[in-house]
């Protein structure tokens, strides 16, 4: 499958071709560095249990393919042969095809994205969503099927927004402040520089998102119907016709009426205009 350039990263590739397209064309700019996160020569945890007794499993999992990992025993300098494990790329887990010693640990440096595709299309369908029932105009039962294309950078914003969201209650949750912490102060203290640039990017994209939702035209547009026939002869003649059981009947515009200022007398008569 083909990498973003210049990167560890796959292209994205989802069942629903307008979520691929979303991720790949228009989230991906703002994302990608949080798809390729470089994890260098963690310590594993031993799987001990009789059928992965030589496995270690690492803190994160959804490692990309493409860069390859380097894994070392009992923290060599030298990197042990790719023929002497195997990678779950999916779980995050290093299998041993050697013996191992009571006591034996396994390092590992790895490249993992931070949000898996699964994760990925619910935010983008959970923006959908919002996209049908924010702002001030009618609600509308849009799905990715049949959505306009006007939603799409919006539904873009309003993913990374969650993203950034998920990334600073990690953060809090001390997940991914392993990750973001520079030095070991602000590993116990949280940087308020790293929660900051995080702020800052969710806020400008729900900004740009809700300055879209708030246009009272955005979902109006998508509804009117087009112009009619009957509709263009009543502007320009002044005489439109209306179907009717007996056939089309014809009827003119009332021009220069001035509503509450005429008295109607019945019969069709409207006097005073």
């Amino acid at each position: 499958m083909a990498t973003f350039p210049s990167t560890v990263v796959e292209e994205f590739s989802s069942e629903n071709p307008r979520i691929t397209y979303i991720i790949n064309k228009l989230m991906s700019s703002q994302m990608i560095e949080f798809w390729q996160i470089g994890i260098y020569y963690e310590t594993g945890n031993r799987m001990n249990h009789s059928v992965k007794a030589n496995s270690y499993k690492f803190s994160y999992q959804n490692w990309n393919v493409a860069f390859e990992p380097e894994v070392y025993l009992n923290g060599s300098d030298m990197p042990l042969n790719k023929d002497m494990y195997v990678v779950d790329f999916i779980n995050g887990i290093v299998t041993l095809n050697i013996d191992l010693e009571p006591g034996d640990n396994v390092q590992c440096s790895y490249n993992f994205c931070y949000f898996p595709l699964y994760q990925l299309e619910g935010y983008i369908t959970r923006a959908l969503s919002v996209c049908n029932t924010a702002g001030d105009s009618m609600y509308t039962e849009y799905t990715l099927d049949n959505a306009p294309a006007i939603f799409d950078g919006i539904m873009a914003d309003l993913s990374i927004s969650m993203c950034m969201e998920k990334l600073l209650l990690d953060y809090d949750l001390w997940k991914g402040r392993l990750i973001f912490a520079i030095g070991a102060e602000s590993l116990y203290s949280g940087s308020d520089n790293i929660s900051g640039q995080l702020e800052t990017i969710k806020r400008n994209c729900e900004e740009r998102a809700y300055k879209s939702l708030d246009n009272p035209k955005l979902r109006v547009g998508q509804l009117l119907s087009y112009p009619t026939r009957w509709y263009w002869e009543a502007i320009h003649s002044g005489i439109g016709l209306r179907g009717g059981m007996h056939g089309n009947g014809a009827y003119g515009l009332v021009r220069g009426l001035k509503i509450n200022k005429g008295v109607y007398t019945g019969a069709g008569n409207l006097l005073g205009y």
